[in-house]
Order: C-alpha cells, then structure tokens, then sequence
C-alpha cells in the first residue's frame, strides 16, 4: 500500500500497477469487476479522482473496460496468455462470433466520411456514435447514424473512447474540440490536409484551452496509404486507431 506521503501521482500509478498485476496472476478475471471506487479509497486512502486516475489509465492500456451505472471491468481478453490470444484472433478470422464493443468511436460531423467511419468502425467493433449539432444536418443523418447525438456531453466520453472531428471547417470545430478535451477521452484527432496548418489550434487558444491539452489533439489522423475517397480516408483512420490501441506502429516506419 503507498504511503500516506506519497505524491499523488504515484499513488494513482501504484494502484493501477497493482490491479494490472491482480489481471496478470488471475485474481482479476477476464470479464469479471475490478474493486470499486470506494473499496480502492478505502485500501488505499487517496480521494476519489486518485482511484478514477488509476482506472483510466488502465481503460487506456485496453486491461478495463467501464459500464456505465455497473463498474470497471476487465477487457475479455486481457489476461489471455499468448498462445491462447493467438488462437482466439484464428476462430475470429474463421467467422466465430466476437465479444461485445468495449470502445467507442465518436465521429462528429455528418458526411460521406463519417458515414463510413460508423459502418467500417462498427464492424471492427467499436460502439459508434455521431455527433452532429446542426438541426437540418442531424435530422438528415439519422437514416444512415443510427446512434446519434447533437452535442459532445451527450457522447458521454470516457477513457474507452476515441474522437475524430471529419470537418476541420466547421464553425463549431473549438467548442467541440474544447468539450472533448475536457474530459478523459482516450484519443482525439481532426481530420485535414497535412500540407496546410489546422485550425484547431487558433480556436483553442482562443477559447482559452492550455497549450498541454492542445496537444493531445493529433492531426494529420490516420495510416499513410495515399487514401483520397471518403471511404479510403475511414479505412485508414480506423487502421491508425487499432494500430495505435493495440500499440503496434501501423503503415509508419
């Protein structure tokens, strides 16, 4: 147990350090709840943003998934040993069903790329959701984004998600990034032309967002495989963000 003079960022550091031992030894199973908010700030006597701290970053590493209203949870593969992850990824690729969703893609404003970021990332996967905040475009959108919100709070961004703005042109391109930035969201990148700066940094600055917390803001988004259609600009995106969870380094070298 850390100590009570330990700084704070270490003891966030040493309860997700225990707990992702407690994944690897099988005390924590595959599937099965992670110890509560008040039972970690009890065992460990730190506040409760210290604990979510913790948790997050394992929702980060991909070891937990959180349920809303239930708990953290383990990632159903999470403590699989290799052998086993490699048999499981074979039966995937055989057409065995797969686990349910345990990330979110939240695409934000409508269009043909965003269109098919929801249909490519719900095949591999992901819970997908749009966030479209124009009325007429909202309402246009529903046919084809059958989760769909109109504003970033109503996402309810967590540690499980990743958010790609598809419209870098976009009057509301700052609030929307200021919205996600403001919570733990696990990925955030603009879509656009590496060639010409973005403006997302203007925007951001000022609306009066530190320069820290700008730079989580990724852009260029995405492998480099030359995509030009809408279709081949989604494949890659979503190629950048499995690479990028399962820490791989993709099309880069």
């Amino acid at each position: 147990m850390a100590a009570q003079d330990e700084p704070k960022t270490l003891k966030y550091r040493r309860i997700a350090d225990d707990l992702r031992s407690g994944i690897a030894r099988g005390e924590y199973s595959p599937g099965g709840a992670l110890p509560g908010e008040n039972d970690l700030m009890a065992r460990y006597k730190v506040a409760r943003m210290t604990v979510r701290q913790a948790l997050a970053e394992l929702q980060r590493e991909g070891l937990a998934v959180a349920r809303r209203g239930s708990g953290v949870y383990v990632s159903a593969s999470a403590a699989l040993p290799a052998h086993a992850a490699t048999e499981a990824n074979c039966d995937v690729a055989h057409g065995a069903p797969t686990e349910a969703p345990t990330r979110t893609l939240v695409v934000v404003f409508a269009g043909e790329t965003a269109r098919h970021l929801l249909t490519f990332g719900a095949e591999c996967g992901f819970r997908a959701v749009l966030v479209e905040p124009d009325p007429d475009l909202a309402e246009q959108a529903r046919a084809w984004a059958p989760d769909l919100v109109t504003s970033v709070g109503a996402a309810e961004l967590d540690a499980s998600c990743d958010f790609v703005v598809t419209d870098h042109h976009r009057p509301e391109l700052g609030l929307v990034l200021r919205d996600a930035l403001a919570g733990t969201t696990r990925w955030i990148g603009v879509l656009g032309n590496p060639r010409h700066p973005g403006r997302h940094r203007e925007l951001l600055h000022a609306l009066g967002v530190p320069e820290r917390q700008i730079d989580r803001v990724h852009r260029p988004v995405g492998l480099n495989i030359g995509s030009r259609t809408p279709a081949e600009i989604a494949i890659s995106t979503l190629a950048g963000l499995i690479a990028d969870r399962n820490a791989r380094p993709g099309g880069f070298r």
